[in-house]
């Protein structure tokens, strides 16, 4: 192998702590590039635009700019491709919070080719070259990039499964079953990777279910901020239970089995907290229907998360499918126990950090919340317990394994690895 492999991350925007891989693969040495798209950088136009805005507007803007950079990573990284046009064209109103879900298939397939006519431009080097995307952006780059002999990797953030899963569940309940098939696109990039990074042992399971190879995979959990999120200080105050979901309402988080867990059951003296915005209309239903059971706060800053989760005494997650759940090893890292279904993807050892409950069994999920609240001396000992697992799954750690995994990449080349390469405990 000639010198230390080049390594051009691929994704429009950021989502899920992206940034962080190409931030990993720089500090493990590697000469990196991150093609993407509204990247805030300090003092390039038009991103100071925001002091010309009444200085409320102005603050706002600029405090939803500061999240879309990453603390560490070199400003000759950054390759904006599309740069801030594109975004600002398809999503205007995404700089306040908001999603235009109806948008985001065009700008990742703009975004694809944009990078990758830039991939087939990418200078002569006698040093291996992994081009690393993401699911639903990456199908024109990694053509491109097979052209010119690099080495493809992609993650799966979502696997392609939860269509099949969420519409069987949607029919249960009685709704149309939407989109029961996954899209043409990312079946054909999981065709054209050469490797793919999987987040859970439930995305490996369903690759395999789509005829991936093993000898093609690889688990690789994402990281917590160990730092930013901690156990609260001090003796407990006095207060009810209180439960957090924490993510996008809507059947594939498995909120309407929450509900009705949480109503059977009839807690005295506990609340459910229910945090993020309404991802699936056909959950309000439900909403409305356990109405005045919850408190709902909708969407909140990033930057009160960490208070949330210090302020409750448990986390619930019970998904129909995940990929990876980054906000599970917050919790952790917040030293207090989840409730994770199977498929949610996390570092829960059942009856250890918390309680791994089957997909869509209320009544398990009803007997987990249930030893919870009735044991303050169990909540806290899997507290602890899950503040020292995921001292396993930090994002150092997670940059360590992700350099080891690079490098040996390209020693293989794109060749087949012996079999599943799993980095959990490496």
């Amino acid at each position: 192998m000639a010198g230390l492999p080049h390594i051009l991350v691929t994704h429009p925007s950021k989502q899920s702590n992206i940034y962080r891989r190409a931030l990993g693969a720089e500090r493990g040495g590697f000469p990196t590039k991150l093609l993407t798209g509204f990247y805030y950088r300090k003092g390039y136009f038009p991103y100071d635009l925001w002091r010309l805005f009444p200085k409320r507007i102005g603050e706002r803007l600029h405090k939803s700019l500061r999240s879309r950079t990453q603390e560490g990573l070199s400003d000759d990284a950054i390759v904006p491709v599309c740069g801030p046009w594109l975004e600002l064209a398809t999503r205007p109103w995404s700089l306040f919070g908001g999603t235009a879900a109806p948008f985001v298939e065009f700008q990742d397939d703009i975004h694809d080719r944009v990078a990758a006519k830039w991939v087939r431009r990418y200078p002569k080097t006698d040093a291996p070259v992994i081009v690393y995307g993401f699911q639903g952006s990456c199908l024109h780059t990694f053509r491109a990039a097979r052209e010119r002999g690099f080495i493809t990797l992609m993650e799966i953030t979502l696997p392609p499964c939860q269509f099949r899963i969420v519409a069987e569940e949607r029919v249960r309940l009685g709704h149309p079953p939407g989109q029961s098939a996954p899209p043409a696109r990312p079946l054909q990039e999981i065709k054209e990777a050469q490797y793919l990074i999987n987040q859970s042992y439930f995305s490996i399971d369903c690759m395999r279910h789509l005829g991936a190879n093993d000898r093609r995979m690889i688990h690789l959990p994402m990281g917590g901020d160990v730092t930013r999120y901690r156990p609260a200080e001090g003796p407990r105050p006095d207060r009810p239970f209180q439960l957090l979901f924490l993510g996008q309402l809507s059947i594939r988080k498995g909120l309407h089995h929450l509900l009705q867990a949480w109503h059977e059951l009839a807690l005295p003296n506990a609340k459910l907290l229910l945090v993020g915005a309404l991802g699936d209309p056909d959950s309000k239903p439900y909403l409305d229907k356990y109405a005045g059971e919850f408190d709902y706060l909708g969407f909140v800053p990033h930057d009160r998360l960490p208070e949330l989760f210090q302020e409750s005494d448990a986390f619930v997650i019970p998904s129909l499918a995940e990929g990876g759940c980054n906000v599970v090893y917050e919790a952790m890292a917040s030293g207090i126990p989840s409730i994770v279904s199977r498929n949610a993807g996390s570092a829960i050892t059942d009856g250890v950090q918390g309680f791994v409950t089957p997909v869509g069994d209320v009544p398990a999920l009803k007997r987990a919340i249930l030893q919870l609240y009735e044991n303050p001396e169990l909540r806290a000992r899997m507290g602890r317990a899950a503040r020292e697992r995921v001292q396993q799954f930090t994002w150092a750690e997670h940059e360590r394994r992700l350099a080891g995994l690079l490098e040996l990449l390209a020693k293989a080349g794109g060749a087949e690895l012996p079999g599943l390469l799993d980095l959990i405990d490496s």
